[in-house]
């Protein structure tokens, strides 16, 4: 059986309104500007090593911020967090590199990254981009266009 299409007419079209160049722009960072905060000292050593997490997995910082070492499993060239998505309520399970493993810092009990507060980024990390001379604004919620750009730019296969 086929179905025979309609013509595209506006009486049978949703209005949709256009989109903006401003809606479209996302802010990120390039590797070497990544690589700029890595060599970078920040006030909050904390805030730096959350950050780069996010650059290096594409987690949100409430995710981030209420992640357990509970959450985290493996050894070396095998690690991943299996845990609750905050927005979404879903569990997930996603292998982390050996990288990003090694930005959690000693392993403990609790909250991997204690003392780690939404407020302090707001003024800590423009003073950190400015000190790496990095003249873009970027929120920490830029970390995941970063992590999501980079995987484009470095060729990793989104179909599969």
């Amino acid at each position: 059986m086929k179905l025979e299409e309609e013509p595209l007419t506006k009486a049978n079209c949703y209005t949709v309104e256009q989109i903006t160049s401003s809606w479209g722009h996302r802010e990120f960072l390039f590797e070497d500007e990544v690589q700029k905060l890595v060599d970078t000292a920040c006030r909050s050593e904390v805030i730096k090593r959350a950050s780069l997490f996010s650059v290096l997995t594409g987690l949100r910082f409430s995710d981030i911020s209420t992640l357990d070492w509970s959450e985290l499993r493996g050894q070396k060239g095998n690690y991943y967090i299996q845990f609750l998505i905050d927005k979404t309520g879903r569990a997930e399970f996603m292998p982390i590199s050996d990288q990003a493993f090694g930005l959690l810092g000693q392993k403990g009990e609790g909250r991997v990254f204690k003392r780690l507060k939404y407020t302090q980024v707001n003024y800590i990390l423009p003073e950190w981009l400015k000190d790496a001379e990095i003249d873009k604004h970027i929120s920490f919620h830029c970390f995941q266009h970063t992590f999501a750009t980079l995987q484009l730019l470095l060729g990793t296969d989104i179909v599969r």
